[in-house]
């Protein structure tokens, strides 16, 4: 006997690439977080600032959302 339903792998494969993308974003907006309060607001480059807006907005919505 089979360990998985094979019609399941696609769906299972696919939940586990989106919750590696969402750790990954976590670690990211967690560690800019912390150079924020480590050095401020000023102390992060214009990238990481807009960076940083981009997960504070994407956190509250859905996956699935654009």
């Amino acid at each position: 006997h089979e360990p998985f339903a094979e019609d399941e792998i696609e769906a299972e494969f696919a939940g586990t690439l989106a919750k590696f993308a969402r750790d990954a974003q976590t670690d990211e907006l967690e560690a800019l977080k912390a150079k924020a309060a480590a050095l401020g607001v000023a102390g992060l480059s214009a990238e990481e600032k807009a960076r940083y807006v981009t997960l504070l907005t994407a956190r509250g919505k859905p996956a699935n959302a654009s």
